[in-house]
């Protein structure tokens, strides 16, 4: 859906600049990469897209030109990698990145700032692109994750400051809280921790208390 609006919003910068607009598929970094797999061991035909892609970061494409390079960017620059590396190299990268998996979150987000740096990555061996697309990748999802975690605890909270508010809104008097929300809040042993900590330090639930007792 995202693909076919940027098609239809560079038709319209054609029609009224007639200059390519510039979309940056992956961000800047991911056309440094379509660009140095392409350069390396070319055929013709990778050569030739290889200008396409500096005219296209340029802006300097004709329509055809512009299209054929952003629909190329449908295809996965992984494969794209893969067919340059030989069996031996992949297994060489495998092995750093295994070793680069154990360094930590800060380090390995140092690592991947300082060799994504322009003038650092095009004098990368192809291994150690590959490399850091990887871990790009690696790093990218261990965010997802976190964030996702971040997201089911912040859902937890809000259940039991929800369920709380039940409570004490149809009381007049300070009340424990009744079995079967008790229950569903103590289902394991981490809601337990955290219905404990909402209980006894959520101001939400401090306003909540101090209003049924009014």
């Amino acid at each position: 859906m995202n693909n076919d609006f940027n098609r239809e919003m560079a038709k319209i910068h054609f029609e009224i600049y007639n200059k390519s607009p510039l979309i940056k598929r992956g961000g800047s970094f991911g056309l440094a990469e379509w660009i140095k797999c392409l350069s390396y061991n070319s055929t013709e035909e990778e050569k030739r897209m290889v200008k396409l892609f500096y005219k296209y970061i340029k802006q300097q494409c004709s329509k055809d030109e512009f299209f054929e390079v952003y629909d190329y960017m449908n295809n996965s620059i992984e494969d794209l990698m893969n067919s340059k590396l030989t069996k031996e190299d992949i297994k060489i990268a495998k092995e750093k990145i295994d070793e680069l998996k154990k360094l930590s979150d800060e380090e390995l987000s140092k690592k991947i700032e300082e060799e994504k740096n322009e003038d650092n990555y095009f004098n990368l061996s192809m291994i150690d692109a590959y490399v850091l697309h990887m871990i790009i990748k690696i790093d990218n999802l261990k965010t997802k994750i976190e964030f996702q975690k971040r997201l089911d605890l912040y859902d937890k909270e809000n259940t039991a400051i929800a369920a709380l508010s039940r409570v004490y809104s149809q009381s007049s008097k300070p009340c424990l809280v009744h079995p079967s929300i008790q229950n569903e809040l103590y289902d394991n042993e981490n809601n337990k921790n955290s219905y404990n900590q909402t209980l006894n330090g959520s101001k939400i639930y401090q306003k909540i208390l101090g209003k049924s007792r009014t």
